[in-house]
């Protein structure tokens, strides 16, 4: 059940959130890191952000890749945020708790490595 409330629904359309953790682990050496994936309402439309955990910040070039591939085969991506290793919240399994994420991210409460907004459209 907690899972299927992860569903981020764009443009109507019904996208899971492994879809945009997926893109990142094949670009990021994450080191054993994990990804989490959500959206947040920004200007009423549903937006995706990604939160990825690494050992240090991506090469320009990768964090480049990871939005190109999002933004062409998902949907523009409104945050990329790039966190420590072990930042991100998880279950006893190991599963990045993306609720958790999305209200850490909403309160400010993240520690970003880097992070870059796009800008929403006028």
């Amino acid at each position: 059940t907690g899972r299927i409330k992860d569903v981020i629904i764009l443009d109507g359309a019904n996208v899971a959130p492994y879809e945009l953790e997926w893109i990142a682990e094949q670009h990021v050496d994450m080191d054993g890191g994990r990804a989490g994936a959500f959206s947040v309402e920004v200007e009423r439309r549903e937006v995706p952000v990604l939160v990825v955990e690494c050992k240090a910040v991506p090469e320009p070039e990768v964090i480049e890749a990871v939005r190109q591939q999002v933004n062409t085969d998902i949907a523009p991506l409104h945050d990329l945020v790039f966190v420590r290793r072990g930042t991100l919240p998880k279950t006893s399994s190991g599963k990045v708790k993306r609720g958790k994420v999305r209200e850490l991210y909403l309160a400010g409460e993240l520690e970003s490595l880097w992070s870059h907004k796009t800008q929403a459209p006028a």
